[in-house]
C-alpha cells in the first residue's frame, strides 16, 4: 500500500512540475483569453463525438467477449463509461481505467471474472495497434514533418501488425489450446471498429482546434493527437496532465502554433473528457452504493441469527 501512495504520488509531483515549468514560460492569462474566444457550439458538438467515439470502443469491446458470455450491449456501454471515467479522473491513466472497469463486472452466471479478462486485454491491444496504425497512416500524408516521426511510426505499425498476426493465429488455435478468446472474423471487427474509435478522437482533437482559431488539416490533428494517446498511456503522471500539454506544445510547434494555443487546447481537451466522464461518476456512484446494500442485506439475517443465539 505504501509503495502504491509513494507511485502515485511521484505522478502527481510530475504533473505539478510539468505544469510549473510550462506555466512559467507562458502567460496564463493569455491561455485563459484564448480559452474564452472558444466557439461553444462546437464544443457541444466535440462532446457529442466523444459520446459516439465511447459508443464505438463499447461496440468493439462487445464483439470481443466470447458467445458464454451473456451481457447486453448496454451493460457493456456503461462499463465502458466507468472504465472512461477512471481513466480520466483518477492517477493510475488508462490501466487504472481498465482495472476499475474490470473490478465493477459482476460474475452474474458464474463463468468466472477471467473470461472479461481476456477480452479487456484484447481490446486494449488491438486499441493500441489502431491507434498507432492510424498515425502511421495519418503521418504519411505529412510532407513537412521531420522523418524520424515516420521512422518511429513504421517500426510501431510493423510491431502492432505482428502482434494483430499472433492474436489472429491465436484465435484460430482457440478449441486446441482451450482459451476463451474471440473469433478471428470479431477480432478483424473489433480492429476496425478500433481504427473508427481513433479517428472519431482525432475528428473531435481538429474540432477543439478550430474553435481556438487554427487551421490545420484533419490528418495533421489525427496524427499528433495518436502521438499524444501514446505518450498519456505511459502511466508517469496524473490523467495525463503535464505530458499532454508538453506532447502538444511540441508537436503543434511544427505547424507554427504558438505554445499558448497549444497549451489552450489541450486543457480544454481534459476539461472535455472531465465533463463527459460525470455519467461515469454516477454509474460508480451508483454501484457502490448497491454495493453497500447489499452488503447490508446479507449482513442483516446473520446478525439476528446471532442475536438471537445469544438470547438463549
Amino acid at each position: 500500500m505504501k509503495k502504491k501512495f509513494l507511485y502515485e504520488s511521484v505522478k502527481i509531483a510530475i504533473s505539478l512540475f510539468l505544469l510549473y515549468a510550462i506555466f512559467t514560460k507562458i502567460d496564463i492569462t493569455s491561455v485563459i483569453a484564448i480559452g474564452r474566444t472558444a466557439d461553444m457550439r462546437l464544443i457541444t458538438v466535440s462532446l457529442a463525438l466523444l459520446f459516439i467515439a465511447w459508443t464505438v470502443a463499447a461496440a468493439k469491446w462487445y464483439l470481443l467477449l466470447p458467445k458464454i458470455v451473456s451481457l447486453g450491449f448496454w451493460k457493456v456501454f456503461t462499463y465502458t463509461l466507468i472504465g472512461a471515467t477512471y481513466t480520466v479522473l483518477l492517477p493510475g491513466g488508462q490501466i487504472f481505467g481498465e482495472v476499475g472497469k474490470y473490478a465493477h463486472i459482476s460474475d452474474e452466471r458464474g463463468i468466472g471474472k477471467k473470461v472479461f479478462l481476456i477480452s479487456i486485454i484484447l481490446d486494449k491491444i488491438l486499441g493500441l495497434c489502431a491507434l498507432i496504425g492510424i498515425g502511421f497512416l495519418a503521418l504519411l500524408s505529412q510532407k513537412s514533418v521531420p522523418g524520424v516521426f515516420l521512422r518511429i511510426y513504421a517500426m510501431l505499425s510493423l510491431i502492432a501488425f505482428i502482434g494483430i498476426i499472433v492474436l489472429l493465429l491465436i484465435s484460430r488455435m482457440r478449441n486446441k489450446i482451450q482459451l476463451e478468446i474471440a473469433r478471428t472474423f470479431r477480432i478483424i471487427l473489433s480492429l476496425a471498429l478500433s481504427f473508427l474509435y481513433q479517428l472519431c478522437i482525432g475528428i473531435i482533437v481538429w474540432t477543439l482546434s478550430r474553435t481556438l482559431g487554427m487551421n490545420l488539416s484533419i490528418p495533421s490533428l489525427l496524427w499528433i493527437s495518436t502521438a499524444v494517446g501514446i505518450l498519456t498511456a505511459l502511466p508517469i503522471t496524473y490523467g495525463g496532465l503535464g505530458i499532454r500539454e508538453v506532447s502538444f506544445g511540441s508537436l503543434l510547434s511544427l505547424y507554427a502554433i504558438p505554445s499558448v494555443q497549444s497549451v489552450a487546447l489541450s486543457l480544454i481537451i481534459f476539461m472535455l473528457l472531465v465533463f463527459g466522464s460525470l455519467p461515469g461518476l454516477f454509474l460508480i456512484f451508483r454501484d457502490f452504493v448497491k454495493a453497500r446494500s447489499s452488503h447490508v442485506l446479507t449482513d442483516r439475517p446473520t446478525a439476528l441469527i446471532k442475536k438471537h443465539d445469544a438470547l438463549k
